[in-house]
């Protein structure tokens, strides 16, 4: 099924260069609807990621494909392309939604927005976030209805109020109004406190992304327990023959050592951590990370010995 404005999308019989209508399809096939990928020219896969995360917005991408975002470009805004960077964008959505062929080349894109942002100049490699929130900020600058944005003195606030939020957002209103900014865009509040005097900071500041943690990856280890194998171990404390442990795949060896040491009613010190692969024994030390030792085919064994 097409989606909406699939069937609304009209050609533009502008020559400019940078229009949607430029650069001709001669697709004849069954569009593929935002399945069609992009190739990589050159380190650029940062680029690709950052243009397919934003394709799959389809709040934005269904604007720009009915051809409804025209009547926000703003072509005095200074701080923008001219809609140069929007329509080269809208062009390559339309490769991307309704051409037919498995992949599709960024070039195009790539070489207009070198224009207004150098240091993504030739194919080194960057940081796709990084991309992200320039690009964002060029398709931002392009429908942003604010041509000369006002000078403001910012208050300084003590505590929290809804009232104070919504004035600091409105003041960034008064120099950023867009469709990015409905839709992208919202209000971080942070408090900072000193140590010494206690007097309170609040700042309310505008944000487009947010860095989240991600959970740390768990596995589960099985490690069989050798009692009695080394220097005569023996304890009136029955002996488990294996323990079961789950943690971060980052863990140091010492995790494991102290779990085997807790099942076991011993001492960490009387504990020696082994690993078995290939008939070689491998002996693993406290500092050591157990992620390496995590691949197919590799047993874990604790010996016990005497303190």
């Amino acid at each position: 099924m097409q989606p909406d404005w699939y069937s609304r999308y009209g050609n533009n019989t502008s020559a400019d260069k940078y229009s949607p209508s430029y650069y001709s399809s001669s697709y004849s096939l069954t569009p593929r609807f935002g399945r069609t990928g992009l190739s990589n020219i050159g380190n650029t896969c940062y680029m690709n990621t950052a243009l397919q995360c934003l394709s799959h917005c389809l709040q934005i991408t269904q604007l720009l494909l009915s051809g409804e975002y025209k009547k926000f470009i703003n072509k005095d805004n200074t701080s923008g392309s001219g809609g140069r960077v929007m329509n080269v964008y809208v062009d390559l959505l339309k490769r991307l939604w309704m051409g037919t062929s498995p992949y599709t080349s960024p070039a195009d894109l790539k070489s207009v927005v070198e224009i207004y942002a150098s240091q993504f100049q030739g194919y080194d490699q960057h940081d796709s976030q990084e991309f992200f929130i320039m690009f964002l900020d060029l398709l931002h600058e392009d429908m942003n209805k604010i041509t000369k944005k006002p000078y403001i003195e910012y208050p300084v606030y003590t505590s929290f109020s809804p009232e104070q939020s919504s004035e600091m957002w409105s003041f960034h209103l008064q120099r950023n109004q867009s469709p990015i900014i409905d839709w992208f865009y919202g209000q971080t509040v942070t408090f900072v406190r000193c140590t010494e005097c206690g007097e309170q900071r609040v700042r309310y500041e505008p944000f487009s992304f947010l860095t989240l943690p991600l959970p740390p990856e768990m596995t589960t280890v099985y490690i069989n327990l050798m009692p009695g194998t080394l220097s005569g171990f023996s304890s009136s404390h029955p002996i488990p023959d294996h323990v079961f442990t789950t943690c971060k795949k980052s863990e140091k060896c010492s995790f494991l050592i102290n779990e085997v040491a807790k099942a076991c009613d011993v001492l960490p010190s009387q504990v020696v951590l082994v690993t078995y692969r290939s008939d070689t024994f491998t002996v693993l030390e406290e500092s050591e990370s157990i992620s390496p030792n995590l691949s197919y085919g590799v047993r874990f064994l604790a010996y016990l010995v005497m303190p």
